[in-house]
């Protein structure tokens, strides 16, 4: 998977801060939008293999 250029874009510093702050301003512009939040999740166990499965299967939409 290539990685999302976009991310490079980000400020240096903490990340999840500025994901919010995007994610609140996403959600005031756009009301009836409804996000996934991943979070940061544990970090030491692999993904359960039915959520990638589920991302794998949304992302070739």
């Amino acid at each position: 998977m290539k990685r999302n250029l976009n991310l490079s874009k980000l400020p240096s510093g903490y990340l999840f801060p500025e994901i919010n702050r995007r994610k609140k301003a996403f959600l005031e512009k756009n009301p009836g939008a409804k996000i996934i939040s991943l979070g940061v999740g544990n970090t030491t166990e692999p993904i359960i293999p039915y959520i990638t499965r589920a991302l794998e299967d949304s992302s070739k939409v």
